[in-house]
Parts: C-alpha cells; sequence; structure tokens
C-alpha cells in the first residue's frame, strides 16, 4: 500500500519497480503477496487513509490494482464490496479520482472492478477502468492516466481568479440511477 504520496515520477518508478519485480517472480521488502486479493479489508484500509483527510479542497485519489476476481470469502462479498464503493462514492464525491488498473489477460476476471468504477461513476466520481497490456509501458499509460484524472479532479476544484483550492460541501451525494 503507497499511501500519501504526491503524483509524482517518483511514485510511478516506485509503482513500476512493484509491478516489474512481481511480473518476474523476484522479491521485495516493501511488497508481500499474502495469498488471495481480499478486498474488502483494502477498501476499509483505503476508506481510512481518505477519511484521515478533512480537508474539503483536497482532491482524493484510489487507484486499484488487480490481477483478478476477489477472494473474499464469506456472505454476499459483491454486495459488500460495491456498497464500500457506494459509501466512498457518497462521501467524497467529485473530490474522489477512483482508478481501476486490472493486471492480466482474462477480460472476464475483471467483472467486478468494472462493478466498483460504475458504481463510483454514479456518485460523481472521476472513475475508470484500465485494462492495459502486459508490458512496463502499458502500466505507464494507465497510471498517466491515473495522475491525468487527479489533476483534473484538482484543476476543477481551483478558482480561477484567487488560483486557490476551492471547498466541496460535506454532503452525501445522491445515485444518479437510484
Amino acid at each position: 500500500l503507497i499511501k500519501e504520496e504526491p503524483t509524482t515520477w517518483k511514485l510511478y518508478n516506485k509503482i513500476v519497480g512493484i509491478y516489474t519485480k512481481l511480473c518476474f517472480g523476484e522479491s521485495i521488502s516493501d511488497v508481500s503477496a499474502k495469498g488471495h486479493g481480499n478486498y474488502i479489508p483494502s477498501l476499509k484500509k483505503a476508506e481510512s487513509l481518505l477519511n484521515r483527510n478533512c480537508s474539503s479542497s483536497c482532491a482524493l485519489a484510489v487507484c486499484w490494482m488487480s490481477d483478478g476476481k476477489p477472494s473474499d470469502q464469506g456472505g454476499d462479498t459483491k454486495t459488500q464490496i460495491l456498497q464500500s464503493v457506494e459509501s466512498l462514492s457518497q462521501r467524497f464525491g467529485r473530490r474522489l479520482s477512483y482508478n481501476a488498473i486490472a493486471i492480466g489477460d482474462d477480460s472476464d476476471e475483471f467483472a467486478m472492478l468494472n462493478s466498483m468504477v460504475e458504481t463510483a461513476r454514479d456518485y460523481g466520481v472521476q472513475a475508470s477502468f484500465v485494462l492495459p497490456s502486459m508490458t512496463t509501458a502499458g502500466l505507464g499509460v494507465s497510471i498517466t492516466a491515473t495522475a491525468t484524472s487527479l489533476t483534473k479532479t484538482q484543476t476543477e476544484m481551483t478558482d480561477l481568479k484567487t488560483l486557490k483550492q476551492r471547498k466541496v460541501r460535506n454532503v452525501l451525494r445522491e445515485s444518479r440511477t437510484k
């Protein structure tokens, strides 16, 4: 987990380094695979990190990278996952940039990631789903898209006369489709 990092080339290089080492089977000290990808604990951690920022003038981003379906066990995990995304989206709305990057070849494995993005969009969140080619260049394009999305959110929140960040009201957003 990479938290509270500015979107810079340093961050990009860190992510590419993690991606490259994981793709080629090398172990790295700051990231280790712990079995299956459980989405629910990751979403809870993302929510706790986003909630630490109480400034309503700060653009926020979640970049979700996954190699397939969630492995969460018990209950209706799809509903729990989508409710977590819905909760984040309701709270942060247009301040949030939510990007899902699928790592792999089988597009059938990424239906949940796509559903998460659609749920976020439903609440006015800048959201995107990308399935890059299995190269660091493909990943680079995806990370650049994430950075561009965050920059777009920051720009939208900037007052052109004063060049200061606008505050976004702290209200729960409503779904566009429900």
